[in-house]
């Protein structure tokens, strides 16, 4: 590679390397909202890029090449939060059955636990008494039910 080539590349690099750098720093002072716009609101993508044309002094020629850099880094942002959004969702999904099938589990278990307590019980009581004895069992699920809901 000739020398004069490669100066011209290294210039270009750094160049380019130097804007993006500027570019990170100035994000953070353009974040906080522009006057006449309220907390929560966004300043609209065409307006922030004008803005940092104007802070960064971009050139005419610059200005093209800039924009689509910018238009990449907007849809890169957007990929990496629909995809983490999906993930998110994916492993809401995961919890959620796992929850439903815990559930399912212990409610089994919670039945096996009432016909052993029955079957121990049926000689024992009578039929009004084991009728009694369910529904106290009952009421005491209910009362623990409501107490963890609060």
């Amino acid at each position: 590679m000739r020398p004069y080539r490669f100066a011209a590349i290294k210039k270009v690099m750094f160049t380019t390397f130097s804007l993006l750098a500027l570019l990170f720093c100035t994000q953070a002072a353009l974040a906080q909202p522009a006057q006449g716009q309220g907390q929560g609101q966004r300043m609209n993508p065409e307006a922030r890029i004008s803005e940092l044309i104007s802070v960064l002094e971009i050139t005419p020629e610059q200005e093209p090449a800039f924009r689509e850099a910018m238009g990449k880094i907007a849809q890169e942002q957007r990929n990496n939060m629909r995809e983490r959004n999906q993930a998110e969702r994916i492993e809401r999904q995961a919890r959620r059955e796992e929850m439903q099938a815990r559930r399912a589990e212990m409610q089994t278990q919670r039945a096996e636990m009432q016909a052993m307590s029955e079957s121990i019980l049926a000689p024992v009581l009578s039929t009004e008494q084991l009728a009694k004895f369910r529904a106290v069992q009952e009421q005491q699920a209910e009362e623990m039910r409501s107490r963890m809901r609060e």
